[in-house]
């Protein structure tokens, strides 16, 4: 029926509304129009041309989201009129392309904006017609209409014709461009998600309805949001606003947050809560939606409101749908987005407030991963589906007994956070002290403006360089321990589900990565089934036994209820599908189906493995120097919490583990790597499950600092810029008489001066080579030369002191001199080494001596080295009374006094003991006392000390086994990296040498790091090993690129016998480019507890990987058939016209003849070659296959453009001897081995092939001697696996054919020799045992007809006995059509080259055919 026409004015906008609110609710949308007819509206036909043109139409596919199905692996298929085109297949639900598809279209723009559009989500796995996901229809029209024709980041809705009942199928992001002859391309826009996730920017197919829906956001309260005003700002606003309160003003909280509330384009703002770190809302936000929707989170921003400027946003938390929402047809397990009420912990930029530039700010907008804790907000979520009620508003408040109940259920319990220091190296920071910070939430941080109430810092210390080429922390016996007291709301219950589900998930991938070891070493095939048997077995009774206890129904959420049901469902379908391996039904199917069915399940099993309700903060730890903050780790609280169940506790929880610490704003810049401790649990918990290592106890100290400044000349309180009696960072005054001892504790013993170990070592610690430097000066006065009375001469070292001549300058003890004093002439100096200034204190030194200059100086130097077992005790080279000397507090201090020192300190410590474990903290008086006020106390935590007993300090010996790596990333433009390792282990490191040019260096080295300390009793370092660092780089001329790190632990020899350590594979990791795997071992020998194996003599300034224990290596020919490329893509704008061939294998390269034009010839001129390397017998230890394509372009220009890996073909292997081969003279060849790698292809499913395709492969048995003839293989010769028909007849121009079809003038023959190739150069590649090849009987190249006059040549073959005796028979020979056809095509071709070609058969069929007359000539 047509619609009753509205009346106008107020009244008929309400009745519009009631209309549109029936429609809602009864299951229609007005949104919802067919997007081409909305377009084709806007579009005046009589303005469009009919005149014909080229038009380019191009859809950039960005991403989809949210598609149904078991999908595995989906790809976006697009037809445009006739033509279609595809991207990349990707993995998941939520794939992410950003391909460009390309479609050229000539048509006038009548016809263009009518051209058909359809946008197809398949899964590539899957088979037609099972394999649509959901498709779009439209036509150009919607980016006609668009600005500039360009339609950005677009959503469009998929739906499944065949299967309507499914309704919408997910959604796909899409940009269009229509570009017209002459113009080019538009950038796409800089949008973040939340810009392109809002409901005005979706393509709704006609007829699919959207339900009306609000989703109801309860905002209780925040906790420890941070400043965000300046004081001095807020000083100004007073002013304005007429408040003159100083102490006011001052106690102010300097940050007015609200909370926005974003879905799909809709955004609700709360009040604002004023001056307060801590505001409370208790306030329901009403966000209005329409669902389904493909927005797939609900933003949550804080904001601090600013009256006088742009509000500045504190933090950014994304709620993502698919972790509070189930979308399922089965209404016990389906449920809409629901939260809490639970706690949100909010991340972001540092806490501290910077009034001129965050340069971590964009941090706080969600994207990347938050540096620091911002602050709690308490949230509820609920979501109502049907029109709002009327006059409801978008903020209202919430009922005060709902939030007192909210409340009763958060109550508080005491957490306990403990953390011991046990190693820390790989230190970036070298100038300045260094000191390490463990916060959670607001506990712990230093730098808060009220202080923190604990000890959350190690001591400062001067990191001390290691002799090679990292610094470490000088901690020795005494590891810095930090524990923290801090109240939370309960959340075990859920902390130990996720822990659960990830044991689980962590125990199915360890046995299946033990199944893959097997794997890869080729173990035997009923080796592998009963293998896999065991690990579906063991992963059964996990899955079984696994403690997944219901939520306690009195506390926990709706949500918790929801997920405990959603986890029951999903492992009750995992048990039955990897039951399902173990039957009959499964029993035919190869075993690798089978392992990938398994690894299918464990997905799923992944899937569940989140929790979206804990709501007490990570743990921050962060590397300090001075006030900065240098680098950092984040660690969430589920790795170390406590729980009584091994299944529910953290897998960091009371166990020594390795933490790198990265610097903020980078991609893979190491701060730091620390080794320590962590445990976090109730306090309850403390006494009971928490003790500290064996051979060691916690001491608890009183600590604080003595300072003084130099004031003229003499050292002073005077002038100071801190405290007489601070602490270390000199923000609180710490007299000694300040400090009283907490309750339950007492003082042990009087205070005690504490030296800081750092100041022990000095910068030749870890070297075995030094230069000794020292400065040779004069001073003149103004005209004088520099020789004669007028001239001064003095002597300094490298720190500007005064030093004694060079002469007269000893070796230092334990050290040897090695050769004379020289003068420093690699530097901007002089002919004689001298360098000028005007005045020493000005030390600007130039090259070139003026006349106003006064000084001057040159450098001598001279190198020792250390003798053997001599390490200098620097003890009295300590300060007796104490001291540490530096410029400023603020920089490194060391234990002389020099000459440009300011200040001085040294740190006072006095021991506390208590007979039951308790928190102690100080109550210090921060002031004195004011006439109208009382002290102000504030809480000052002691310094805590894991110390080990000197007996339990060992010495051990770390060898390291470095033998090769393979797959690294090739880092420079070339494709390959000139690779190198350090290995770090403890406070030592050792460096192996570069191998350039290579992504599989072999190195074969033995690093030795001697004397390295370990504390604890042998037996406990056998079991738990210290961890070992191998980091990998690309040797370059100005930056070395990280290419990966390996963290380990070595096999530890405390006594007894010696047994030599396996090599094995360690995957490469540490950054997001690398790959690869490094082949090594590593020992651990206790110095004195056990005799050390002999070291393997030097070789090439080496020591390599001993016999025992390095792979034993067979002299190898690989012999490799390159047919030539294909579908080779652009690079940089220009066709790959001459690409060239280079293949690596074992640290040797292959090269190949470049191709002249692709286009005219698009193989290999010269096809066959091999290499000679050594590579290992064992499968397992072979390095991978590396195929680099370059293009030779003009002016010398070859860049790399094309990449692929074989990384397995050991089953390509054969074994020969050379003794089994003859020459056709008879002469026998050396009696040396020989192994041959057969088939070889880049198409091979294990490749990975970057750019187009190169094919290349081998035969069987094919070999050639040393000058090049080509030998026949022996006759008891395994056959290798046959390069596959389609490859051979689609990838190169190479034919395969039978001697059956081998014919003569006289009578046919047939031969038993089986299939045999030629390539281009004739080479013969035979898949039989009996083809022998012989300079006898000629056979034409079939492949001429693609070569040049110049590459073809005749080959000659024999024919075996048997054939020679069925030819007298008379056997019919069949005719070879193919060739036939071949050579007719060849003639019409090319009738000059057939010329030629017949001029070269004549000539070579002269003396063969005359010697096998009984054959008669042969003709194919």
């Amino acid at each position: 029926d047509e619609p009753e026409e509205a009346p106008s004015g107020k009244k008929g906008k309400k009745q519009k509304k009631k209309k549109k609110r029936k429609k809602a609710a009864a299951g229609y949308s007005a949104d919802v129009d067919d997007a081409s007819s909305a377009a084709h509206s806007k579009i005046n036909l009589e303005t469009l041309s009919k005149k014909d043109e080229l038009f380019q139409v191009r859809f950039i596919v960005h991403k989809a989201r949210k598609l149904n199905g078991a999908i595995q692996a989906p790809l976006v298929r697009i037809h445009l009129d006739t033509k279609v085109l595809r991207t990349k297949a990707k993995k998941g639900k939520n794939p992410r392309w950003n391909e460009t598809v390309l479609f050229s279209i000539t048509k006038s723009e009548l016809d263009l904006i009518s051209t058909s559009v359809e946008i197809r989500v398949i899964d590539s796995l899957m088979k037609h017609p099972h394999n649509l996901i959901g498709l779009y229809k439209c036509d150009l029209s919607v980016a006609w209409v668009s600005k500039d024709k360009n339609l950005f980041f677009k959503w469009f809705v998929l739906t499944n014709p065949d299967e309507p009942q499914d309704g919408m199928t997910g959604y796909v992001n899409i940009s269009i461009q229509i570009i017209p002859p002459g113009e080019s391309a538009k950038d796409l826009p800089r949008l973040r998600d939340e810009e392109i996730d809002v409901s005005n920017n979706v393509f709704y197919p006609p007829g699919l309805t959207l339900q009306p829906g609000q989703f109801l956001v309860k905002i209780f309260n925040g906790e420890d949001i941070p400043q965000m005003d300046s004081s001095v700002w807020s000083a100004a606003k007073d002013l304005i606003q007429g408040n003159f309160n100083a102490e006011e003003s001052k106690s102010k909280e300097l940050v007015d947050p609200y909370v926005k509330i974003e879905f799909a384009g809709k955004a609700v703002e709360s009040s604002t809560q004023y001056t307060t770190f801590d505001p409370i809302w208790n306030e329901v936000i009403v966000v209005p939606g329409e669902f389904p929707s493909m927005a797939e989170t609900i933003v949550l921003k804080v904001y601090d409101n600013d009256d006088y400027a742009i509000d500045d946003l504190i933090a950014t938390k994304l709620m993502l749908m698919e972790r509070i929402s189930y979308p399922s047809s089965d209404s016990d397990l389906g449920f809409s987005p629901t939260f809490g009420p639970a706690y949100i912990p909010l991340y972001g930029s540092v806490r501290e407030f910077n009034e001129i530039y965050d340069q971590f700010g964009d941090l706080n907008y969600g994207v990347g991963e938050g540096i620091a804790y911002r602050g709690r907000i308490l949230v509820e979520i609920a979501t109502r589906m049907g029109p709002p009620p009327d006059n409801e508003p978008a903020v209202s408040p919430i009922p005060s007994p709902e939030t007192d109940s909210v409340m009763a259920g958060l109550r508080r319990h005491k957490y306990h956070l403990f953390a011991s220091f046990y190693q820390g190296n790989m230190i970036y920071e070298k100038e300045n002290q260094v000191e390490f910070e463990i916060s959670i939430g607001e506990y712990g941080n230093k730098m808060s403006p009220e202080g923190s109430l604990a000890p959350s810092t190690t001591q400062p210390c001067n990191a001390v360089y290691d002799g090679n080429a990292y610094h470490f922390m000088p901690w020795g016996r005494s590891k810095p321990t930090v524990i923290l007291h801090s109240q939370w709301e309960d959340i075990q219950y859920r902390v130990e589900a996720l822990n659960t589900l990830l044991w689980i998930d962590d125990f199915i991938q360890m046995k299946m990565d033990q199944y893959f070891v097997m794997e890869k070493a080729f173990a035997l095939e009923s080796e592998l089934l009963i293998k896999f048997d065991n690990v579906v077995s063991e992963a059964l009774a996990g899955l079984k036994t696994l403690p997944l206890e219901p939520p306690d129904s009195s506390v926990a959420t709706e949500l918790d209820k929801k997920l405990y049901r959603i986890r029951q469902f999903t492992l009750e379908n995992l048990i039955n599908e990897i039951e399902m391996l173990l039957t009959t039904k499964y029993q035919d199917l190869p075993r690798t189906e089978k392992m990938k069915k398994l690894a299918a399940s464990k997905e799923k099993l992944e899937g569940i493995c989140y929790e979206p309700q804990i709501g007490i903060p990570d743990v921050f730890l962060w590397m300090l120097t001075g006030n900065k903050r240098v680098a950092y780790t984040r660690i969430p609280i589920n790795e170390i919490m406590y729980s009584k169940s091994k299944f529910g506790r953290g897998k960091h929880c009371g166990t020594t583990g390795s933490f790198f610490l990265k610097i903020p704003n980078t991609e893979d810049d190491v701060g730091a790597h620390l080794t320590l401790s962590l445990w976090f649990g109730k306090f309850e918990h403390v006494t009971d499950t928490f003790k500290p290592p064996r051979g060691s106890e916690v001491a608890v100290y009183a600590e604080t600092y003595e300072n003084q400044m130099s004031v003229l000349g003499s050292w002073s309180t005077r002038l100071l810029s801190r405290p007489q009696f601070s602490d270390g960072s000199g923000k609180y005054s710490l007299p000694l008489q300040s400090f009283e001892p907490p309750d339950g504790w007492e003082f042990h013993g009087d205070w005690f001066i504490s030296i800081d170990r750092s100041l022990i070592y000095d910068n030749e610690t870890g070297l075995k080579e030094y230069t000794e430097e020292v400065y040779e000066g004069q001073t003149r006065l103004p005209g004088a030369q520099w020789t004669g009375t007028f001239v001064k001469g003095w002597w300094q070292d490298n720190k500007g002191d005064e030093s004694p001549p060079k002469d007269d300058l000893d070796c230092r003890e334990g050290w040897q001199w090695l050769g004379e004093w020289e003068v420093d002439k690699n530097r901007a100096v002089d002919a004689l080494g001298w360098e000028y200034t005007l005045n020493t204190d000005v030390a600007n030194y130039s090259p070139i001596e003026r006349g106003y200059h006064l000084s001057r100086r040159r450098r001598w130097q001279r190198r020792r080295e250390r003798l053997p077992g001599n390490e200098k005790n620097r003890m009295k080279d300590i300060d007796p009374d104490g001291w540490e000397y530096s410029k400023l507090f603020t920089t490194k201090f060391h234990p002389k006094e020099r000459k440009f020192d300011m200040v001085r300190r040294r740190r006072h410590n006095r021991k506390l003991v208590s007979s039951v474990p308790m928190p102690v903290v100080f109550k210090i008086q921060k002031e004195e006392a004011k006439k109208d006020k009382p002290p102000e106390i504030f809480n000052m935590a002691p310094r805590i000390i894991t110390e080990y007993n000197e007996k339990q300090v060992h010495k051990y010996q770390l060898r390291a086994y470095l033998y090769q790596a393979r797959g690294l990333l090739g880092a420079d433009p070339s494709g390959y990296s000139d690779p190198y390792a350090k290995v770090v282990f403890g406070n030592r490191s050792a460096t192996t040498h570069v191998v350039e040019e290579s992504c599989s260096p072999v190195w074969d080295v033995t690093l030795v790091l001697d004397a390295v300390e370990v504390c604890g009793f042998p037996e406990d370092v056998a079991s738990n090993p210290p961890y070992l660092i191998i980091e990998l780089f690309d040797e370059d001329v100005l930056d070395h690129d990280r290419l990966g790190r390996v963290v380990c632990k070595p096999n530890v020899f405390n006594s007894g016998s010696y047994k030599c350590t396996k090599l094995r594979w360690y995957p490469i990791g540490g950054t997001k480019r690398s790959k690869g795997d490094l082949l090594a071992a590593f020992e651990m020998f206790k110095l004195g507890g056990i005799e050390l194996p002999p070291l393997p003599p030097y070789d090439k300034m080496k020591h390599p990987v001993p016999a025992d224990i390095r792979p034993q290596l067979q002299l190898t020919r690989v012999e490799v058939l390159t047919w030539g490329v294909r579908s080779m893509k652009d690079y940089k704008m220009l066709p790959v016209e001459s690409p060239s061939l280079d293949i690596e294998v074992g640290g040797k390269t292959l090269r190949v003849e470049k191709i002249d034009s692709v286009k005219r010839h698009p193989n290999f001129n010269i096809p066959h070659d091999y290499i000679d390397v050594y590579l290992p017998i064992k499968e397992e230890f072979l390095p991978p296959i590396n195929i680099r394509i370059l293009d030779n372009r003009a002016f010398g220009y070859s860049p790399l453009v094309a990449v692929a890996t074989i990384k397995e073909y050991g089953q390509y292997r054969t074994e020969y001897a050379l003794h089994d081969y003859q020459k056709s003279d008879g002469k026998s060849l050396d009696n040396d081995s020989l192994a041959i790698i057969g088939e070889i292809s880049a198409l091979d499913s294990k490749s990975e092939v970057v750019n187009g395709s190169a094919a290349i492969g081998t035969g069987e048995h094919g070999i050639a001697n040393n000058t090049g003839d080509l030998l026949p293989p022996p006759s008891n010769a395994g056959t290798a696996p046959s390069l596959r028909q389609d490859e051979v007849t689609q990838q190169s121009e190479v034919q395969e054919f039978s001697t059956e079809e081998v014919t003569t003038d006289g009578p046919r023959a047939t031969t038993d020799s089986g299939d045999y190739v030629l390539d281009l150069e004739g080479h013969v590649w035979s898949g039989s045992k009996s083809l022998l090849i012989e300079p006898n009987t000629v056979i034409e190249n079939p492949m001429s007809k693609s070569a040049s006059a110049d590459s073809v040549r005749d080959i000659t073959i024999a024919i075996p006995d048997s054939a020679i005796e069925a030819s007298k028979t008379g056997v019919p020979a069949k005719k070879d059509k193919q060739l036939e056809k071949d050579l007719k095509m060849q003639e019409k071709i090319a009738k000059k080259e057939a010329k030629m070609i017949k001029k070269q058969q004549k000539k070579s069929r002269k003396g063969p055919t005359e010697k096998h007359e009984n054959a008669g000539e042969a003709t194919g």
